[in-house]
This record gives C-alpha cells, sequence and structure tokens, in this order.
C-alpha cells in the first residue's frame, strides 16, 4: 500500500493524459454508491486537480451509456452524460 501512496504523490507531468477503459468508466459512472466506486472517483478526482487529462475512448463511452440506459442507471451523478468533457473523446 506504501507504494500506491508514493505514486500518487509523484508529480505529474505537464502534458499527463489518463485514458479511462470501461472497466474504471464504468465504475465512476455507476450513481450507487460502493467503497471501490468511491475510492476510483476519489483518485479520478485527484488526478484531474493535478492537472491530468482525462480522455475516454469513444467506443468506451457508447458501451458504458448503452449499459447504464439498459440497467436504467442512466439518470445517476456519476453517469457519463453528467460528467463534464474537458477532452475530446478518442
Amino acid at each position: 500500500m506504501a507504494a500506491a501512496a508514493a505514486a500518487v504523490l509523484t508529480p505529474l507531468p505537464p502534458d499527463a493524459a489518463i485514458f479511462l477503459d470501461t472497466g474504471p468508466l464504468g465504475t465512476v459512472s455507476n450513481p450507487k454508491s460502493s467503497p471501490d466506486g468511491d475510492a476510483c472517483k476519489a483518485w479520478l478526482e485527484r488526478l484531474v486537480a493535478r492537472g491530468a487529462r482525462v480522455v475516454v475512448p469513444e467506443i468506451a463511452d457508447y458501451e458504458v451509456r448503452r449499459e447504464l440506459l439498459r440497467v436504467g442507471k442512466s439518470a445517476g451523478p456519476g453517469s457519463p452524460r453528467q460528467t463534464p468533457r474537458r477532452s475530446t473523446a478518442t
């Protein structure tokens, strides 16, 4: 755990980009609170606060939105539709 904590404190390069695939994107988009989801959201918020650019491939965005709609969770506070877009999807 100490290595993970040290990695969080490492300075980010000015052009740092975090690419989210469907796993972490689905976790942060899930409107139901869970320890894993909350930890993932906090991790992502810390990275964004430190200047990281979040990149979501279009296919990952589509897959997560489709699943949220399928299970009726599209209106959650963490859903991709309500997450501000800071960068262009790839």
